[in-house]
């Protein structure tokens, strides 16, 4: 029986490269050419240059871009989920638990002498501040923030905006201890994932009200407490410079500032060519190509949690549709996508199977069923072959996820999901909306069992029962047609010669306070 071809246009709002939303050791010391075609990285591996503090100069600058100018520093937020965003925050913010290179938590003593589990029915969680420990408005860190951090992001006060309130939503109360710098936090119901809460601590002043909570940080960083502060934002320059803190009292950064640059990221090779910023990535073909043979440039690789989305806006046009949703799944060739993406680089990205897990992690699973592979028939016709007509959009750096993608504002969409190493993070990003607020599942397709599946997961302590959890809930999103997983981004630097402790970090945090340029 003949069948007419039917058209539908959908509005993409897209980037010539993938943008991110979102979050150390020995070296990799990966040869960039000698495993071309070869595996990607295992989980762990580093490629930091790594060096003693005592081959490290004093002083020197680190020049870096971001995707965008940026416009809410508050990583709670729904607003302020921008990778970037989020990286500079954590930068100067208490960050309460480091990630090693396979990304176990491990407690900062910078900021915590002690922090630990000290009943398990009911669970609680004990935290001890280190006395040192100061906000820049000259506060001691005490219960007071992490008590307003917890009322902020528990969702039972709809006036706050929160991208994510998994884990907050479990804990019944937030006390004081034997003083203000020691803290009992009480779960309701068990939270695995404890270590993720409250890391970046906030100033009680920015969770204080709704008003706080949306708008004392649009733009601006007004309270920080660490190695770093910020010293300047230059928006005519489209730079933000991070200087250190002089009243820090860990150990002395080596840098005398970080300079982040808001540029377009087709100028980055361009920009690192011309010694205008000290890395880039190196993870596409034609970016490896042009700098892997540059004299003064090292190729680092490693293995990141980076995962490239296709995401369907399920909240408006022909995707509301939950058919159509799984057609265009299915006329999406991501084999030869991810062929592209890794076209001459050292290493082929992973066409991936699940939301939840990558291809080198414990736990990882192919739940993609029948929605994983290009099937044009099932599919009635990829994309302009099954009558679907994409009209792309390119929009500016600083307007891609403030007016697009937190708003909703798109049919089909490519961005970079990183960093997800604690799974219940993700939470946010598959819940069902309330109403406009989105959380982080700007396309709002959910179901209630994938909430139910994703709520469970989060309280059970037993590993293996929670990975069984995690891939069910899968199984259910690809179902959904929720959003298309295409592959593992490879995590390929080219780092200007000279620059030590920095670098791919697998799954672990970033420290650049240990960073810096060698005598």
């Amino acid at each position: 029986m003949n069948r007419a071809r039917r058209t539908m246009a959908l509005a993409v709002a897209t980037l010539s490269t993938a943008a991110v939303l979102t979050a150390c050791g020995g070296s990799g010391g990966a040869s960039a050419d000698a495993s071309r075609g070869g595996s990607a990285p295992a989980v762990g591996t580093q490629d930091l240059d790594p060096h003693p503090a005592a081959d490290l100069r004093q002083g020197g600058t680190l020049k870096m871009t971001i995707q965008q100018w940026i416009g809410q520093y508050n990583p709670n937020q729904v607003d302020g989920t921008q990778g970037d965003a989020s990286a500079i925050t954590e930068l100067v913010e208490p960050d309460l638990f480091l990630l090693d290179a396979k990304g176990v938590p491990h407690r900062n003593p910078d900021f915590l002498t002690s922090a630990e589990v000290v009943s398990d029915h009911p669970q609680v969680v004990r935290y001890r501040l280190n006395p040192k420990a100061k906000w820049s408005d000259g506060k001691p860190l005490s219960w007071r923030d992490f008590a307003a951090q917890w009322k902020a992001l528990n969702g039972r006060d709809k006036r706050f905006a929160a991208a994510d309130t998994s884990g907050y939503a479990q804990i019944s109360e937030v006390a004081r201890g034997a003083d203000d710098q020691e803290v009992t936090v009480t779960f309701g119901t068990p939270y695995a994932d404890w270590q993720r809460l409250f890391d970046p601590l906030l100033p009680a002043s920015l969770n204080a009200t709704p008003e706080s909570f949306a708008t004392a940080w649009a733009g601006t960083v007004p309270v920080t407490a660490n190695a770093f502060r910020i010293g300047s934002y230059d928006r005519t320059a489209q730079t933000i410079t991070a200087v250190p803190d002089p009243n820090w009292w860990g150990r002395k950064p080596k840098l005398d500032r970080i300079i982040y640059w808001a540029l377009d990221g087709s100028g980055y090779v361009d920009a690192y060519l011309n010694k205008e910023i000290d890395y880039t990535s190196a993870a596409s073909p034609e970016a490896y190509q042009r700098l892997k043979g540059d004299k003064g440039t090292d190729i680092r690789i490693g293995a990141r949690w980076d995962q490239v989305t296709l995401s369907l806006n399920g909240r408006r046009g022909p995707l509301k549709d939950v058919r159509v949703r799984q057609a265009v799944m299915l006329g999406v060739d991501r084999s030869a996508l991810a062929k592209v993406a890794g076209k001459d680089l050292p290493f082929q990205p992973k066409v991936l199977g699940n939301h939840f897990f990558m291809p080198n992690q414990e736990g990882y699973q192919d739940n993609s069923g029948g929605f994983g592979k290009r099937d044009t028939a099932r599919a009635e016709q990829m994309l302009g072959e099954i009558g679907v007509a994409v009209e792309l959009r390119k929009v500016p750096s600083n307007d891609y996820f403030d007016k697009y993608i937190h708003r909703s504002n798109y049919d089909l969409s490519q961005f970079r999901q990183v960093d997800q190493v604690f799974r219940s993070e993700a939470y946010g990003g598959y819940r069902t909306p309330q109403g406009d607020h989105t959380f982080t599942n700007y396309g709002g397709v959910s179901s209630p069992e994938v909430d139910a599946l994703l709520r469970e997961a989060s309280r059970t302590t037993d590993a293996a029962r929670q990975i069984a959890l995690y891939n069910k809930a899968d199984a259910a999103v690809w179902r959904l047609g929720h959003s298309l997983p295409l592959y593992q981004r490879p995590q390929i630097f080219a780092v200007r010669k000279g620059l030590a402790n920095f670098g791919p970090t697998g799954l672990g945090s970033e420290q650049l306070a240990d960073a810096g340029w060698l005598k």
